[in-house]
């Protein structure tokens, strides 16, 4: 807040001189050029009477071009890059109508190729003397484009994403070997088909303490039960990896029984914490 009022201060000031001939008209231009954001003045009929060189390049528009002539130049649109801003709705117009604006988003297309864009967020705010009277209009811009396109590279990122989901799902499901995950917190997050088809059962909200009585898992000999902290699942979620151990499962849906080689190996994150 203080360096906005700071700025508008410094701007009404700059509006002040310039059409006056003072003797700090020279210090008050270089503060006005030196800010790093992007400003422009306009005086109460309008006419842009004041830009720094931020402005000039968020805008992309070359050195020489008169910013009043900049509607023969570009179109101006809303947000979406369809709907055309009118004249009256522009931060700068509203500035002048003694409103305030705060990242208002448009976008500038310049009329010799309009596959290029500018996109555009301005605060605008109205410029006034000691005394209250209008000075005119100022507006601070910054670019937006790199907003816009990290949002397409999300979107687009997600997209992938959900793609790569998808195949990987369907990978897991159409494998004959039995797949089953659980998170770090040891709750069953997939049975694919052939799991479900080996343990008669897919998955359970009960606790790991109850699988080997669900899904009657036991030891090779056929008759010892495997305690759940001994259990492929459990070990891997704890960080363990588990090869080839040798299980017998049976249970009412699978009355007959059947013995199976299970390996179990924990998922980790980036950062190499157990994530399941």
């Amino acid at each position: 807040m203080a360096e906005a009022t700071k700025d508008r201060e410094l701007l009404a000031q700059s509006a002040r001189e310039v059409d006056r001939e003072e003797p700090n008209s020279a210090l008050f231009k270089s503060l006005f050029d030196s800010m790093t954001e992007a400003v422009i003045v306009a005086d109460t009929r309008g006419r842009i009477v004041a830009m720094n060189p931020a402005a000039r390049h968020v805008v992309g528009t070359a050195t020489g071009i008169d910013p009043n002539l900049w509607p023969d130049f570009f179109d101006v649109y809303q947000a979406d890059g369809r709907t055309p801003l009118g004249t009256e709705q522009r931060p700068i117009a509203r500035a002048l109508r003694g409103e305030t604006t705060s990242d208002f988003v448009f976008v500038l297309r310049p009329r010799e190729d309009n596959t290029k864009e500018v996109r555009l967020a301005a605060s605008g705010y109205p410029l006034l003397d000691d005394d209250g009277r209008p000075l005119g209009g100022a507006v601070l811009l910054r670019s937006a484009t790199d907003a816009a396109e990290q949002s397409a590279r999300a979107k687009r990122f997600e997209a992938e994403l959900h793609e790569r989901v998808q195949v990987l799902d369907a990978i897991i499901r159409s494998m004959g070997d039995g797949v089953a995950v659980a998170d770090a917190t040891t709750r069953l997050t997939l049975f694919n088909p052939s799991a479900e088809r080996i343990f008669g059962h897919g998955t359970t909200d009960r606790p790991p303490e109850e699988w080997s009585e669900l899904y009657g898992v036991y030891y090779p000999d056929t008759s010892t039960r495997v305690p759940a902290d001994e259990l492929p699942l459990v070990r891997a979620v704890r960080g363990e990896t588990v090869e080839d151990m040798e299980l017998f499962i049976r249970n009412p849906r699978v009355p007959d029984g059947v013995h199976i080689s299970v390996n179990a190996s924990p998922l980790r994150d980036e950062s190499r914490n157990v994530v399941g």
